[in-house]
């Protein structure tokens, strides 16, 4: 076929007009969808790895970061980057956190998460050979406090790493409107994350499931001033524990004849699994399901945030011991009754004065667990 050279270049121009405009069509189609060209594309990438080693990951070079290290004080290290351009509410913020204590729990973290938004529960993946939790959350942003402004819808991600000892969490945060334009950059976080700490937990036997079930009932007792001693209303409305069960509290027959007055003669097979399970401690992990309630971990020990003119203040104070320590309660192991319907163990306070302990007998009733006897053993005053 032969064709004027001027036919021939309508005909191209045609044509790519035809591709241009179909081209544009499909661009404007994925914008829509939310599926805008990936930023890194455009951003070099580039290996992260914080002084501490605890992970490497690959972020973009550019971007804005911070490290925030409390891990002698507090064990936690948080990453944070922020693309570039977000402003205001507007942000858009990526983060890799990493809780160290052997107290942290990833469902704690979940379930504060939930607690506060909507989303549809943590699911399982496989990222790398790695069991993940991952949740997606939709939630509201609001101005400061004080400042005008209507609010704005994010959408917040998070991939959960279990760990031997704690957890790493990868978040990205941004405005519902803009999650598809930077999500390829959490992909990129996903896919080049390497924990450098210890796989494997510590030995340490942790309480069961029971155990964090009837906890948690425990703190949802209300005190009974006729039937209970003055000072257990502080036991109960605590909320801090130690984050290991207290072993060797031996129940002396005073105590076991106060109770045994209110309920009746105590089972001897649950008496004795009392006391196998307090030949040794158990680790208590922040799975009680009460709000705001905290595990301290490990040994008491003097606070580091105070400088040594104050420490020595504290030094000369009657109350001295009392300042440097954190204040909350300690539980011994727990014995069962064979129906695992009655429940024995010791509480004590720490940090208060006066210091007290309670020998405590439970039920299960209706699923739930409940304080039928209390004898106090111990009231020290400071």
């Amino acid at each position: 076929m032969n064709m004027q050279p001027s036919s021939l270049f309508r005909m191209l121009a045609s044509i790519a007009a035809a591709l241009l405009l179909a081209a544009l069509a499909t661009t404007a189609a994925l914008a829509e969808a939310g599926a805008a060209p990936k930023p890194q594309a455009q951003e070099e990438i580039v290996k992260f790895e914080p002084k501490g080693k605890y992970f490497s990951v690959q972020i973009p070079a550019a971007w804005e970061r911070r490290e925030f290290e409390f891990m002698k004080a507090h064990e936690l290290y948080e990453l944070a980057i922020w693309a570039p351009g977000t402003e205001a509410l507007g942000y858009v913020i990526f983060e890799v956190k990493y809780f160290a204590s052997a107290e942290k729990s990833p469902e704690r973290f979940i379930l504060d998460q939930l607690g506060s938004s909507s989303g549809n529960g943590a699911k399982e993946a496989l990222i790398h050979g790695r069991t993940v939790k991952t949740l997606e959350i939709a939630a509201d942003r609001y101005p400061p406090l004080g400042m005008q402004g209507d609010k704005l819808a994010v959408l917040r991600q998070y991939a959960v790493y279990p760990m031997g000892k704690g957890y790493f969490v990868l978040s990205y945060d941004a405005p519902a409107a803009v999650a598809g334009k930077y999500r390829p950059v959490y992909e990129t976080m996903l896919d080049s994350f390497t924990p450098q700490v210890a796989e494997k937990e510590d030995g340490q036997q942790e309480v069961s499931a029971e155990e964090y079930q009837l906890l948690t009932d425990f703190f949802g007792n209300k005190y009974d001033p006729g039937k209970q001693p003055e000072y257990f209303t502080w036991i109960l409305k605590a909320r801090a524990v130690k984050g290991m069960t207290l072993k060797g509290a031996a129940p002396e027959p005073g105590s076991i004849k106060i109770i045994e007055e209110q309920t009746g003669k105590i089972d001897s097979a649950l008496l004795e699994d009392y006391k196998s399970k307090n030949l040794r401690e158990y680790r208590i992990k922040d799975k009680i399901q009460v709000k705001n309630l905290t595990i301290h971990s490990g040994q008491n020990s003097q606070r580091e945030d105070l400088g040594a003119f104050r420490q020595q203040e504290m030094q000369m104070s009657r109350m001295s011991h009392l300042l440097r320590y954190e204040k909350g309660v300690t539980f011994s192991g727990i014995g069962f009754n064979k129906a695992r319907t009655l429940a024995f163990f010791h509480v004590s306070s720490y940090g208060v004065s006066p210091g007290t302990g309670f020998f405590v007998l439970m039920a299960k009733e209706d699923g739930r667990w409940l304080v039928k006897a209390v004898a106090m053993n111990k009231v020290v005053i400071y």
